[in-house]
């Protein structure tokens, strides 16, 4: 068909089109990364007057307090699956689609 629309065009350069394919499932594609945090007991900063010197420098390096992590996932981009000229394509995106997508095909 799109061979039809060059020929009825009437030129022999190449044109674009914009046609829009069936949207058929999408997945959210996600990245895990782990963030490390010491525990809230281990903040409060003691009293000069009460603590050699020792003490504060052991609190400003966290010794002692064990690292607690906690794993973050964040939605990276979505992954689609959609079907134009009687195929299946896919596709990874920014931002999720809508019901169709727009598509630019050459015509020669």
């Amino acid at each position: 068909m799109l061979s039809l629309l060059a020929m009825s065009a009437g030129s022999l350069e190449a044109r674009e089109l914009v046609v829009h394919g069936n949207v058929v499932e999408v997945q959210p594609v996600t990245s895990k990364r782990q963030i490390a945090e010491a525990p809230s007991s281990c903040h409060a900063q003691p009293a000069a007057p009460h603590h050699s010197l020792a003490d504060l420098l052991a609190w400003d390096l966290r010794a002692g307090c064990p690292t607690v992590y906690r794993t973050e996932t964040s939605i990276t981009g979505y992954r689609v699956v959609y079907e134009w000229d009687g195929r299946t394509h896919t596709r990874v995106m920014r931002e999720p689609p809508g019901e169709t997508l727009a598509l630019r095909v050459r015509v020669d």
